[in-house]
């Protein structure tokens, strides 16, 4: 899972999201925080995909606390923590707020793989 992080690095975070958005044609970005306990079984979750899923998709952390900012979150609507921010082909097509379970993750990828819309 990719950190997107500017630690040591003078790059906007808007540039970093961006480069990494576009960086496969499936992506699902982790929201985080170290005081949202959810985010540790979220993370889990993630890291634990099947290699069917994990393998067509590019997964990538965002610490909220010290990298989001309020348009960011304004732009995606994130409203709560954890979040997941998927994209295909670099377009955001879905925000899912709050913890879910591993089969309800695994759901929303194959259906961002298979082309679905929210």
């Amino acid at each position: 899972m990719t950190d997107l992080a500017r630690q040591e690095c003078d790059t906007p975070l808007h540039t970093l999201f961006a480069d990494f958005e576009r960086s496969q044609r499936f992506v699902v970005v982790h929201c985080w925080a170290k005081w949202n306990g959810y985010d540790v079984s979220m993370r889990r979750f993630l890291e634990e995909l099947p290699p069917a899923i994990s393998h067509k998709v590019a997964l990538g952390r965002l610490d909220f606390d010290t990298e989001a900012d309020p348009g960011f979150v304004r732009e995606y609507r994130i409203g709560n923590l954890p979040a997941l921010l998927l994209f295909r082909d670099g377009h955001h097509v879905h925000t899912h707020i709050g913890l879910c379970t591993p089969s309800r993750i695994e759901n929303m990828l194959r259906d961002l793989i298979a082309g679905s819309s929210w």
